[in-house]
């Protein structure tokens, strides 16, 4: 990504900020109580252009603000070490492209399709002109200096809000520091609400290898509960081969959506930008502040994910770890059973099962404390994004979507210079079916998500998992019953010494089930998630990594809401007696 520098190109970033100095910031009253804050996650491959985007949002909200040239890397390796944040307050202005040469009253383009004029001096170039002559008419718009502006208008539809932006560092870091850089974001985040948008940057001068593709997949994976806030921005695409006549650059389009699709299993929306924040040319420059409101567009529309409660899986180095302890501790648990006296075995062997069975009962308490909510699930979007020009065809375009097995919850659709002819479906069906047209010259947007609450969408799952949890309760009773019967039969001679010898083994019996209950779990609440890495715990090779995680766990003491406490024997059977009296 170019690099400003303010010493040795003092020349030329006076001519990049020259053509710049006519843009008129939009007015608008700055109310911070009214005022929404829209979080952004900026995720992505060293050098993927996160910075650079971040640096060109600033520069979309503020034309005349000074580019931070320390933060963004010298093309090699990442600057980015430490989760930072920006935040900027901005309408979502549109830009707005002037020739200055010719009066604005001679755009017969406006007068015909009926587009709003005003008394600017110059002419707008709107799509029918930029994109739709030929490929030398396009280049020669791009050349143009000296009588092209590119302004704002002077309102926006959108309510002004705060859009705080989290720049991250990268999940290959070449370190090998990826727990800990999620770590940092999972900090970052700590301080939020929740998240509204989430983007993965991607530069398109890199081929998408094997090891970029596990990559995608892990953010896939760690972040899973924010899939459905997902976009791809694909940097470092030079707009002067971004013409519809331009068969090489359609062709690469295409073919990277399509592999990022099979990549994800999903189609996720992208966009394709050129960053270049040196470049002052009037017409790229246009073109990158519409791209960019377009992107920043998904925060207010996507629904939000809270972060109370929200879940990371764990990285595939914590898998191997915490599968490395699992085995261990079941090993230690079988050792200890046989390691009982005779006399005492049968209580011991009731003991341990009334203890598996406890923890057996937190872990179904816990998993269904996170798939029984009213929280909104994606679970189908579609993006038709149509600029106008000579080749693109106003036809009818259909979408539709696969019929589901539940009724979906709540539908949101983001469109523009679209007239829609038919919507079959929606809310309270079980698909959509929807037909429109792009208006006559003018670029179409037709962007919807459906969604479904968690608790509908696992509606078998959770009737499953709540008839088990049903039948460990009543079974838990049972065999406190059954201990209680072991336990009055015995030597009341030797009683004392055998109960400080089943109370030591309780105590272990506890202590190896927290171990095995947490190191099976496939996903980590955000503070256990960060804890284990403020302890360094997956530094180091795989056997200090083992050993390490052991130690935190066994002295890991959760905070509240950290996850479902394990309840008191006497609490679950005096409940589970109740309930066992109260059925026919």
């Amino acid at each position: 990504m170019p690099e400003i520098n303010h010493q040795a190109d003092a020349d030329s970033l006076n001519k990049l900020e020259a053509p710049l100095r006519t843009v008129q910031q939009a007015s608008g009253v700055n109310n911070d109580e009214d005022m929404r804050t829209y979080n952004i996650l900026l995720l992505g491959q060293t050098q993927s252009g996160k910075t650079t985007f971040l640096e060109g949002i600033r520069r979309y909200v503020d034309p005349l603000c000074a580019v931070d040239t320390q933060a963004i890397g010298n093309g090699h390796s990442s600057t980015t070490q430490e989760v930072y944040s920006k935040t900027v307050e901005t309408d979502l202005a549109e830009y707005r492209l002037l020739d200055m040469a010719t009066p604005s009253t001679l755009n017969p383009m406006q007068y015909v399709f009926f587009q709003p004029q005003d008394n600017t001096a110059g002419r707008e170039i709107d799509s029918a002109e930029l994109f739709g002559g030929d490929a030398l008419h396009y280049q020669r718009l791009f050349s143009r200096l000296d009588d092209l502006r590119v302004l704002q208008k002077g309102t926006s539809d959108e309510k002004r809000c705060r859009l705080c932006i989290l720049d991250t560092p990268g999940l290959d870091d070449t370190d090998g520091r990826d727990v800990n850089n999620v770590a940092k974001i999972v900090e970052a985040l700590s301080s939020s609400r929740s998240v509204h948008l989430v983007l993965i940057m991607i530069a398109t001068t890199t081929p998408l290898t094997p090891e970029l593709r596990s990559t995608l997949r892990t953010y896939a994976d760690i972040f899973s509960e924010m899939k459905g806030l997902m976009a791809f921005v694909h940097t470092k695409c030079d707009y002067r081969f971004q013409h519809s006549s331009d068969q090489q650059h359609r062709d690469f389009k295409r073919d990277r959506i399509l592999d990022l699709e099979a990549t994800m299993g999903r189609r996720i929306p992208s966009f394709f930008i050129d960053c270049n924040l040196k470049e002052y040319l009037p017409a790229p420059t246009y073109l990158r502040q519409r791209s960019i409101r377009s992107i920043l567009q998904l925060a207010k529309f996507n629904v939000a994910v809270p972060l109370r409660r929200m879940q990371l899986c764990k990285t595939q180095k914590m898998v191997d770890v915490d599968q490395t302890i699992l085995d261990q501790y079941q090993a230690k648990l079988e050792a200890i059973l046989k390691q009982a006296s005779r006399t005492d075995q049968a209580i011991t062997a009731k003991e341990s099962e009334i203890t598996a069975v406890q923890y057996a009962i937190r872990e179904l308490e816990e998993n269904l404390s996170t798939i029984n909510t009213d929280h909104l699930e994606l679970v189908y979007e579609e993006r038709f994004d149509e600029g106008w020009d000579i080749l693109a065809r106003r036809e009818e375009v259909e979408l539709e979507s696969p019929t589901l097995d539940y009724a979906i919850d709540h539908m949101e659709v983001l469109e523009h210079a679209i007239g829609v002819k038919e919507q079959v479906g929606g809310v309270g069906c079980r698909s959509l079916r929807v037909r429109f047209k792009r208006n006559f010259c003018r670029d179409g947007l037709y962007h919807v998500k459906l969604y479904v609450k968690r608790c509908n969408m696992n509606r078998r799952e959770i009737m499953v998992k709540q008839g088990e949890l049903s039948r460990y309760q009543s079974h838990l009773a049972e065999l406190v019953e059954a201990q209680q019967k072991l336990l009055d039969g015995g030597d009341p001679h030797t009683e004392g010494g055998i109960l400080a010898s089943r109370k030591q083994l309780k105590a272990e019996l506890n202590l190896y089930m927290d171990m095995i209950s947490r190191a099976s779990r496939q996903t980590l609440h955000l503070k256990l998630f960060k804890a284990l890495a403020d302890a360094d715990v997956y530094k180091g090779n795989f056997s200090e990594c083992v050993k390490k995680a052991a130690e935190f766990y066994l002295k890991y003491v959760p905070e509240e809401g950290d996850e479902v406490p394990l309840r008191p024997l006497s609490t679950l059977v005096s409940r589970v007696s109740t309930n066992v009296e109260r059925e026919p």
